[in-house]
């Protein structure tokens, strides 16, 4: 059944790609999948659960692959790119966006776990770029590049909510607007 699961999923994920959260109808991509309406209630008793699996999954998918496809060297145009990459995610799916943040701020919120969890993965990454910057003598050995990283994620969570603010901000606008920050905290660590 986990295999069901996850071709549940990933066909969940490509009508995502297409159309956002709107497009998930579990009975639709049950019947696409071989499944049962119930049997893919039992995996999914809610369609909350399904949009968290599913936004969740794009995340890390998204993270990886601009992970995969970061600039060989430099680590402003690494944590560019990887800005870049990650505010242009969030503009192209803008309403799941931010109704998922919504969810994580409010009280009540269920989305929190998968958001931050974003927010741990891409300090992670943050964290060894710039410890290979360090090993590169791109900073100063002893920056304290744990530091940086959280300010780095704060800048990060500005950028989110401008991009989310309206529907005309642009990936390109929040990155243009976050990247001063981060480019004046590596500055100071060199």
């Amino acid at each position: 059944m986990a295999d069901k699961r996850d071709e549940l999923l990933d066909a969940a994920c490509e009508r995502f790609r297409a159309s956002d959260l709107k497009g998930l109808h579990l009975e639709s991509l049950a019947r696409q999948v071989g499944l049962s309406p119930q049997q893919a209630r039992e995996m999914f008793p809610d369609s909350d659960g399904l949009n968290r699996a599913v936004y969740e999954r794009a995340l890390i998918a998204m993270a990886a692959e601009s992970v995969a496809s970061l600039p060989g060297s430099g680590i402003g145009r690494q944590l560019e790119h990887l800005l870049r990459q990650r505010y242009g995610f969030l503009v192209d799916h803008r309403e799941s966006s931010r109704d998922i943040l919504f969810g994580v701020i409010s009280a009540g919120g269920g989305w929190r776990d998968p958001f931050e969890d974003q927010f741990w993965r891409f300090s992670v990454q943050v964290v060894a770029l710039l410890e290979a910057a360090k090993r590169n003598g791109e900073i100063r050995a002893d920056a304290d590049h744990v530091v940086a990283a959280r300010a780095f994620v704060s800048y990060y969570l500005t950028g989110i909510l401008l991009a989310l603010r309206n529907d005309t901000t642009s990936a390109d606008q929040a990155c243009d607007f976050t990247f001063p920050l981060v480019s004046a905290l590596l500055e100071s660590l060199r």
